[in-house]
């Protein structure tokens, strides 16, 4: 499974749809508690191409450390057709 896989996994399975308040550093660690290796940047762009599908609604933060890392975004609302 490729890391928007996942991501879109845990979202659904974890938190499931509608409105939400998700920290990327939480879909973080469940990827790294899977053994899952992700590289910096990937979920900022993973996480930015749900939110221009219109998949998620999400407010980025600034902090380029954990942008880097995690993408430093809250998730506010998930759309139902995130489900993989």
């Amino acid at each position: 499974m490729d890391l928007e896989a996942e991501i879109r996994t845990i979202i659904y399975d974890d938190y499931g749809t509608g409105n939400q308040n998700i920290d990327s550093q939480e879909i973080y660690d469940k990827l790294v508690a899977k053994g899952i290796d992700v590289p910096e940047n990937a979920m900022a762009d993973v996480i930015k191409s749900l939110k221009d599908r219109g998949l998620i609604r999400a407010q980025g933060r600034l902090n380029s450390d954990e942008a880097k890392k995690h993408g430093a975004y809250s998730i506010m609302w998930v759309d139902r057709h995130i489900a993989v």
